[in-house]
């Protein structure tokens, strides 16, 4: 029923705000999130980097994804965190398109966000993504200028200590050992900031963590000590 009325909408012309199922397009968009999508004019030229809606007829259901490749009238897409390409479709099958509120945010949705080892225990959050492949996330996120922080008990550093203002983005990442080896490690060449919240180390508690870091940018508002003196 939504997709037909989500559908119906944007061929009429008028445009839909969507709640994203998955995490296709982590980190541009987090499963979870609300983006207004737009209707496609008769007249409008699709480019490549444009992030569209289209229905897919074999899994009965409507795909957010970017344009890669344009061909005459045919286009491929696939989602940014999708390692494969989606099937070649023509252009008329685009019903919609995304409709950021201003040209930065197209960059990103976000501009923290929280990445964490997949096996430890899941908690439903819009920005949480969870992985066994961190160093393809952390690749991800710096194409995006993200900088990336690896929250360790064993760090020197603490949390509360660090001055992050000089990082404009920031990719928290949870429940990783260091590796350039073994997968699901972090290759620590690839990493900005590695710090503990905990006083005196122990082992590592996620909520406390969460908690923590939650704490800094509510009472800043913003990144931690972007506004100390």
């Amino acid at each position: 029923m939504i997709k037909n009325f989500t559908k119906e909408a944007l061929l009429s012309g008028k445009d839909v705000l969507m709640e994203i199922e998955g995490n296709c397009m982590v980190p541009l968009i987090l499963g979870g999130e609300k983006v207004l999508i737009r209707s496609i004019k008769s007249n409008e030229k699709l480019r490549i980097g444009d992030v569209v809606l289209f229905e897919d007829e074999v899994l009965n259901n409507l795909v957010l994804h970017r344009i890669n490749y344009i061909y005459e009238d045919f286009i491929v897409t696939s989602g940014d965190n999708n390692p494969f390409f989606d099937p070649i479709i023509n252009k008329r099958k685009i019903i919609g398109k995304i409709k950021f509120s201003n040209k930065n945010t197209e960059q990103d949705s976000s501009n923290i966000i929280y990445v964490i080892n997949s096996s430890l225990k899941k908690t439903k959050k819009q920005n949480f993504y969870y992985t066994d492949c961190p160093n393809e996330m952390i690749d991800k996120m710096k194409a995006l200028n993200y900088s990336i922080v690896v929250l360790h008990n064993q760090a020197k550093v603490h949390l509360f200590e660090c001055d992050l203002s000089k990082f404009n983005k920031i990719a928290y990442f949870f429940g990783y050992e260091f590796n350039d080896e073994l997968d699901n490690h972090i290759s620590k060449n690839k990493v900005d900031a590695v710090l503990r919240t905990e006083i005196f180390p122990s082992t590592t508690d996620l909520v406390e963590q969460i908690k923590s870091i939650d704490f800094l940018h509510t009472k800043y508002n913003t990144l931690p000590f972007l506004h100390s003196d």
